[in-house]
């Protein structure tokens, strides 16, 4: 499969809604489930959920990548970012190459706020 980069339409980006219909249905359902229960519980647990929905979209993400995260390094660095613990830790990501790289912790963190194109 390639990347939408790399396809010869690039950037004009074009999907068939009745392709990505049903999962988009899931994804909507499912994110109103997770609000209903955001309200239903404290500030800590709220940011504790928070913290490992945003931890395992980090994981994911790297995983597409190829890239490997360590779980500890990565709630230790989201838990920091947010400033709900003291850093102990680095959030140390490797790709294939072995180099180590960051930033997109802070992407996770201020996406959803963003009202520009990243």
């Amino acid at each position: 499969m390639r990347w939408n980069w790399q396809k010869d339409d690039w950037p004009r980006f074009r999907y068939e809604f009745a392709v990505i219909r049903d999962r988009e249905s899931q994804f909507v359902f499912r994110a109103g489930q997770f609000q209903g229960v955001l309200k239903h519980v404290g500030s800590a647990d709220q940011s504790a959920l928070t913290i490992e929905l945003l931890g395992q979209e980090a994981f994911n993400n790297a995983e597409i990548e190829g890239e490997m995260l360590d779980r500890d390094s990565l709630q230790s660095s989201l838990l920091r970012q947010f400033g709900l613990k003291s850093p102990d830790k680095k959030c140390r990501r490797r790709n294939r190459d072995g180099r180590t790289h960051g930033g997109s912790l802070s992407l996770l963190r201020e996406a959803p706020f963003r009202r520009s194109p990243i």
